[in-house]
């Protein structure tokens, strides 16, 4: 008897538990922000809860019996963002968690309206876009502010320098004979000085000019433009022992000054840099990388270290001092700039005394 009346009390103490976690559950329920709604198996909705009403802007009473009107998940749980702009008046975005319940017997869904959520991401997204806005185009202001700085600052050199070079000479032809071969010595530097600087002023209009230049796209024949700067370096220079290597009929769309500019450019680099050694080869060919077309200069001469690769594009950044070679170290950034109006990427790839080779993308 005894016993019967402890498993009688064990059942009331369960009892009670399952109604006090029953009581917590509906209050959970009942006062949940999200909507929370039960179907069944089939997804016929049984129950949902107040926040319903706010969340579908219609009374619960209406959804009872009616088909939930989203696919359901078949054993497992999942959740989306729900996106309904300009449907049913008063409903927003929302966002669904689904799970199957009571062993398959019925499914818990809840439902948070993010309307507001994806207001104030839709609102940071614009000011994010506001602030790119205005801090491109400020940098597009002082981009310009520096290339029309430096071409007034070059354009005013070239009178000076014009001036220097010519007295310079003048007074090496007039008066030679009064002068010591050190006084000659001196004169001959200052030439030299004023055409190299000359020439650095030619660089820097041409750098400013590149990307003030109107572009004047058509079908540019690269292996022509190639073959012609090469034997203008032959020309100047018959008695060097190199050979060209120019693959026939590569042509691009671009702009046929500007694309002009750029094999000089790079064709002289190669030129320069192999005039060292007792021959050389230089190439002019095509590749392909990841089924987009890659154009290249190649040669065997003095090359790089691959660590300063980053370095060989800026302006005035050189890899090699004056008196081995000379130039002004503005080369390169015409060549990127050129190719960066044509929307591609250019890059190199070297290795000291086994050579260069120059890659370049054009779109």
């Amino acid at each position: 008897m005894k016993k019967q009346t402890n498993k009688a009390g064990q059942d009331n103490i369960g009892l009670q538990a399952l109604k006090e976690s029953e009581a917590r559950f509906r209050t959970i329920v009942l006062w949940s922000p999200d909507a929370i709604i039960v179907t069944d198996a089939e997804g016929k909705i049984e129950y949902m809860n107040p926040a319903a009403e706010g969340v579908f802007n219609r009374k619960v009473e209406s959804f009872i019996g009616k088909d939930f009107g989203l696919p359901l998940v078949d054993g497992e749980s999942t959740e989306i963002d729900i996106f309904r702009p300009g449907k049913d008046p008063g409903v927003g975005d929302m966002h669904v968690v689904e799970t199957e319940w009571l062993d398959k017997k019925a499914h818990l869904i809840t439902i948070r309206d993010i309307t507001e959520r994806k207001k104030a991401e839709e609102q940071l997204k614009a000011i994010m876009a506001l602030d790119l806005q205005r801090k491109t185009e400020l940098l597009e202001i002082s981009n310009k502010e520096l290339e029309a700085f430096s071409y007034s600052v070059s354009h005013d050199l070239r009178a000076p320098l014009r001036s220097i070079d010519g007295f310079s000479k003048a007074i090496m032809e007039d008066y030679s004979d009064k002068l010591d071969e050190q006084g000659r010595n001196y004169l001959c530097r200052v030439c030299t000085a004023c055409q190299q600087m000359a020439q650095l002023v030619e660089d820097m209009l041409m750098l400013s000019q590149i990307n003030r230049s109107e572009m004047r796209r058509k079908q540019v024949d690269l292996s022509a433009l190639a073959k012609s700067i090469a034997d203008e370096f032959m020309q100047n220079e018959p008695q060097r022992k190199a050979e060209f290597v120019i693959a026939p009929s590569i042509t691009a769309n671009g702009d046929g000054q500007l694309l002009n500019i750029m094999l000089h450019n790079l064709l002289e680099n190669a030129w320069k840099f192999t005039g060292k050694h007792p021959s050389a080869r230089i190439e002019f060919g095509i590749t392909k990388k990841e089924e987009k077309t890659v154009y290249f200069v190649a040669d065997d001469g003095a090359g790089f270290d691959m660590k300063y690769a980053d370095k060989l594009f800026g302006a005035f950044q050189r890899l090699h001092n004056v008196e081995e070679f000379e130039g002004t170290g503005i080369g390169l950034a015409i060549v990127k700039r050129i190719v960066s109006r044509h929307g591609g990427k250019v890059w190199a790839q070297g290795e000291t005394e086994k050579g260069t080779a120059f890659y370049f993308t054009l779109n």
